[in-house]
């Protein structure tokens, strides 16, 4: 799956299948994949089966394109055809910090409460805030503002997303996620 941009809208749904429609369902799961990949802005879909349910995390560019999407007279149909054999469980639309909140080997989990969220971005950004002010800033006083905050930010955002969330994550599951414990 292409990474996210900065307007995507990642959505987590469940499903829960009626006992020996299994097949139905994945049948159903590859058409309503299959038509969500025509619409413009699509980024993909993951689908993953665990304990008698299943679950698809897919990704639209941007909020409108989503929009589309989710409210296509296709998606109804395809929902229709979906109530004798599943039924949907949660749809979740992860469009802030819950995506920087996935564990690795679980995507689709829902994210953690809000306040927790905070705390653990906290702890992500404060050192390397500290760090980039220690080291770099002192280097860069004669660059304009708007250069230096630019700079800053892309350097904390890329730095957030591809190494210390990830890591942090799985560090603090046990408290993020006290239910898999």
């Amino acid at each position: 799956m292409p990474p996210a941009v900065a307007d995507s809208v990642t959505v987590v749904a469940s499903f829960q299948v009626a006992p020996g429609h299994e097949v139905d369902f994945e049948r159903w799961a590859h058409d309503i994949t299959g038509a969500a990949a025509k619409y413009p802005g699509h980024l993909g879909a993951s689908w993953m089966r665990s304990k008698g349910g299943y679950q698809v995390v897919y990704r639209f560019s941007d909020h409108a394109l989503f929009h589309d999407w989710h409210e296509s007279s296709t998606r109804a149909e395809l929902l229709q055809r979906l109530a004798p054999i599943a039924r949907l469980v949660t749809d979740d639309h992860l469009t802030g910090l819950e995506t920087w909140f996935e564990l690795p080997n679980e995507p689709g989990r829902p994210a953690p409460p809000r306040w927790k969220m905070v705390i653990v971005t906290w702890f992500g950004v404060f050192p390397l805030l500290a760090v980039l002010q220690w080291l770099v800033a002192p280097r860069l006083a004669t660059v304009a503002l708007v250069v230096r905050v630019g700079l800053f930010t892309l350097i904390v955002v890329a730095t957030m997303t591809y190494l210390v969330m990830p890591r942090l994550t799985t560090f603090l599951k046990r408290w993020l996620y006290p239910r898999l414990s």
